[in-house]
């Protein structure tokens, strides 16, 4: 009973606070429609906040680039970075622009790096080439070519009216031989110191006829110069004249008069005729008979008292090297035979009182017809061996040692090789004989 009576007064007293204060679930109700105006508050405040700040970031945009503001540490390469702001889980990317300026600087930082990457690499280049020993440009060498001619010498009178279609026409080979001052001494150009009787040519009609085979046509010319077998000049002028103890004018067996190689007269004429031929434009000038006269049996040249056979050699030298001094090396051939060269005790030493291989000519037309009476001794002074010894250039006759001569002449500056009738054989084997500059000649 006792306990009854308690329970039934904890219920009436429960009853009783229940009514004194409001209900749990008008509470509950309260608090939740409170909490929910707040976050709705909140929201339209962030709202707010957020669209003024993206109005400030648009205006500030327009104005100037947009700042990149980190808010925590990045490494490397992320996807959140670089950004605008980070601000209670809002974040914005950049967009258009900005992503685009941070494009152009990674591009303009590789390409700084590739420009320092290549200027080490240029001045690199520039020290090793500075490093290297400078080696003059070489010239290639000319083509290969055999000059031929059938050794007529024509005049420069015909040479004069004749064209040039006409003469590459006629022409045996492809080298022309013009007849400028033959045996007999006739001039067929200028000088300017003297006044020949014959006919002459005006040097600057040559010279033009010269030039346009040349170069129209490829034709070489080679002047023949006879040096000191002149029957005019005797005739002339005094002090010139080669003459016997006797007094008269001294004759050769061709009958033909001769300039005195030791006369100093003598050689200013001849050279005047060279230089004539210089200025005309010649390829080659063919100096034939630059010697002392021996195919005599009458009577004997007179020299004057105690003219030895060295003084003979000095004057020839002499006056080569002044030839050589008015045309120039690579113009001047010497044509002379075997004994202006070889010291043979049996060959006779009157014509050129000694070795000319002294001189400053580089280019000799050795002529072994003029010395074929003398065949045994030529072999026994192993002649062979002379000519391997030859300097720079020289000219070789045919003849029973003719290809033997060609092919030692191969380091050779220029090889004259006469025969008296090449065939197409000998033509042939000269073009294939590996000599730099060749020409074939007859006469």
């Amino acid at each position: 009973m006792f306990f009854k009576v308690i329970s039934f007064m904890k219920k009436k007293n429960k009853k009783q606070e229940n009514s004194a204060s409001p209900s749990s679930d008008v509470l509950r109700g309260r608090a939740k429609r409170q909490k929910e105006a707040v976050e709705r508050a909140k929201k339209i405040s962030e709202k707010k906040r957020n669209e003024l700040f993206r109005k400030r970031v648009r205006s500030a945009t327009e104005q100037k680039a947009p700042e990149t503001v980190r808010t925590k540490a990045y490494y490397r390469f992320s996807k959140d970075y670089p950004s605008v702001v980070d601000h209670e889980g809002f974040r914005e990317n950049l967009q258009g622009k900005e992503k685009l300026s941070v494009r152009g600087k990674i591009i303009l930082s590789l390409c700084f790096v590739a420009v320092f990457l290549l200027t080490l690499f240029v001045t690199e280049l520039l020290i090793v080439f500075s490093e290297r020993e400078i080696v003059p440009a070489v010239t290639p060498p000319e083509e290969e070519s055999v000059l031929f001619t059938d050794g007529q010498r024509l005049s420069p009178e015909v040479f004069i009216e004749s064209t040039a279609e006409e003469i590459s026409g006629s022409l045996t080979g492809n080298t022309i031989l013009l007849d400028v001052k033959n045996e007999e001494g006739y001039i067929h150009i200028s000088d300017n110191i003297y006044k020949s009787k014959k006919l002459m040519t005006a040097e600057e009609n040559l010279k033009e006829k010269l030039t346009a085979l040349k170069n129209e046509h490829n034709i070489d010319s080679i002047a023949y110069i006879s040096c000191f077998t002149d029957s005019t000049k005797p005739y002339e002028y005094t002090g010139m004249e080669l003459m016997t103890s006797l007094g008269e004018f001294f004759r050769d067996d061709d009958r033909n008069l001769w300039l005195n190689p030791l006369s100093e007269n003598s050689q200013e004429y001849v050279l005047s005729v060279i230089k004539a031929a210089a200025d005309c434009g010649f390829t080659y000038i063919l100096l034939d008979n630059v010697c002392f006269p021996t195919a005599f049996s009458l009577t004997a040249p007179y020299y004057g008292e105690n003219v030895k056979t060295e003084d003979r050699a000095s004057a020839l030298i002499s006056f080569i090297n002044k030839a050589v001094d008015i045309a120039g090396a690579e113009r001047i051939i010497l044509n002379c035979d075997i004994t202006a060269f070889v010291n043979i005790s049996e060959l006779p030493n009157e014509k050129y009182g000694g070795e000319l291989l002294s001189s400053d000519c580089l280019s000799y037309c050795i002529d072994f017809r003029a010395s074929k009476q003398y065949t045994e001794q030529l072999k026994n002074s192993e002649i062979i061996q002379f000519i391997e010894e030859m300097p720079l250039a020289f000219i070789i006759d045919a003849g029973s040692l003719a290809k033997k001569s060609i092919s030692s002449a191969k380091e050779a500056y220029s090889v004259l090789a006469l025969f008296d009738s090449p065939d197409d054989k000998t033509k042939d084997y000269i073009s294939r004989s590996g000599i730099d500059n060749k020409i074939l000649f007859s006469y």
